[in-house]
């Protein structure tokens, strides 16, 4: 049985936010010892900690919890405002400035991105769009991990609806408890950083996308990080997605030698 952590920032009012309506369905109970400071909630396989410092920054917060899944709820800043719930893998395709390391990617869990999709499809209060994002910041650390955000400004950060509709995506994933659905693990380049060629996929039966790089960090994409890409995407992506009109011919001509040289297949998105 696979065990997840849930982690939220104290600093975070979207977090907060998430966790009082978590603990409103009265399934977390509190457990003995404390993390960080705070009280530690259980529920079936999973636990819910707080932490002091910003998610972005929790490195190898692995290290610390004992979990097989890292799920990390919290807000996300736009200057656009518009209410949106979103989820994307962590690591950084070039320099670090909000956490992880330069040039590191996180183990992205495929099929819990794929699904928390779909859950925060389902959702979603009136207003809000749902969409996956590149990835992009920190922490670092070796487990497979994802963020489910509440965006894009405090209003939304607050909302009684947002949260509680990601409190109820996230119970859905830790309850399933189950990665063996048939799907194509893939990675994706291309586009702008709210992944429009790819979210139709991860809403459809064949496909999930564990790393998508977007179009302004396609400079940064030699085999290193392409098979980095590839590697950390649990399971191992097979295949690379391609938004064909979302990246110059160019940039994408030495992307596809580099795909192709390293033995993947890529598609057209």
């Amino acid at each position: 049985m696979l065990k997840y952590a849930i982690i939220i920032s104290e600093l975070d009012p979207a977090g907060l936010n998430i966790k009082e309506k978590l603990l409103a369905t009265n399934r977390f109970k509190s457990v003995a010892g404390s993390f960080d400071g705070h009280e530690i909630f259980s529920f079936g396989s999973a636990r819910l900690y707080t932490i002091k410092c910003d998610t972005v920054f929790a490195e190898r917060i692995d290290e610390k919890i004992d979990a097989d899944r890292f799920i990390f709820a919290t807000r996300h800043e736009a200057a656009a405002g518009i209410p949106t719930l979103s989820a994307h893998a962590p690591g950084n395709f070039g320099r670090a400035d909000f956490g992880g390391g330069d040039r590191k990617l996180c183990p992205a869990p495929a099929l819990l991105l794929k699904k928390a999709a779909k859950a925060l499809d389902r959702h979603k209060p009136a207003g809000f769009t749902v969409t996956m994002e590149a990835t992009h910041h920190g922490p670092y650390i070796e487990k497979p991990a994802m963020f489910v955000e509440i965006g894009s400004n405090e209003e939304c950060w607050r909302s009684d609806a947002a949260g509680c509709a990601l409190a109820a995506a996230v119970t859905e994933l830790i309850c399933e408890n189950s990665e063996a659905e048939a799907f194509v693990p893939a990675a994706a380049i291309g586009g702008p950083h709210y992944c429009a060629a790819f979210n139709r996929y991860m809403h459809g039966p064949d496909f999930a996308f564990g790393h998508i790089c977007p179009k302004y960090n396609a400079g940064e994409l030699d085999e290193t990080m392409i098979l980095q890409m590839a590697d950390k995407t649990v399971p191992r992506a097979e295949l690379f997605f391609i938004d064909w009109k979302g990246l110059g011919s160019e940039s994408r001509g030495g992307i596809i030698g580099i795909i192709e040289k390293l033995g993947f297949e890529y598609r057209r998105a």
